[in-house]
């Protein structure tokens, strides 16, 4: 996957505005550039109430974003067996960052973990890379998200994937 584009903010919270929630709402984002974006969603979580938390595999992007977004940031390395922190799962995973192929499956089950029975899914994608849509949806399923969908004109270059966790109970990922 190519390296992303600037995101349109405005889009994403379009995107999280049609999601069914609650007050105190916990959204786990990786990321590792755009710490403008960054800090635009820890502030719409802030005015809605949602519980915003960073993680990223960058120490470097950790620094950059600590100065500027005023929210819990985490240095979190892809190949760490575990992406639970506090012991918390989380209603949403957004995903805004290129993940290896090699990496993906692997990512899909830690994050897995740390997401709620229900909970949602994520992932933005370049709209140029179409081919890689329907290999994150493949793995998808094949990590136990069900009721996947593509939202293939979120802004003028990405392209959202959204799935839900589902239980998982007697399957073997």
């Amino acid at each position: 996957m190519s390296l992303m584009k600037e995101i349109d903010f405005n889009a994403v919270a379009m995107l999280f505005d049609s999601f069914h929630y609650a007050h105190a709402v916990r959204l786990v984002h990786f990321c590792d550039s755009d710490a403008t974006l960054c800090a635009a969603i820890a502030d719409y979580c802030k005015e809605h109430d949602f519980e915003y938390q960073l993680n990223t595999p960058s120490k470097t992007f950790l620094d950059e974003v600590k100065r500027i977004v005023d929210a819990p940031a985490f240095w979190v390395p892809l190949e760490r067996p575990k992406y639970k922190i506090g012991g918390k799962e989380h209603d949403y995973l957004l995903l805004t960052m290129p993940i290896d192929p090699l990496q993906r499956k692997d990512f899909l089950r830690r994050a897995h973990e740390i997401i709620r029975s229900h909970g949602k899914i994520v992932i933005l994608l370049p709209k140029s890379e179409r081919a890689e849509h329907q290999t994150w949806i493949k793995l998808l399923e094949e990590t136990l998200y069900v009721a996947t969908s593509l939202i293939d004109d979120l802004d003028a270059h990405h392209d959202a994937i959204l799935s839900t966790k589902m239980h998982g109970w007697g399957e073997r990922r």
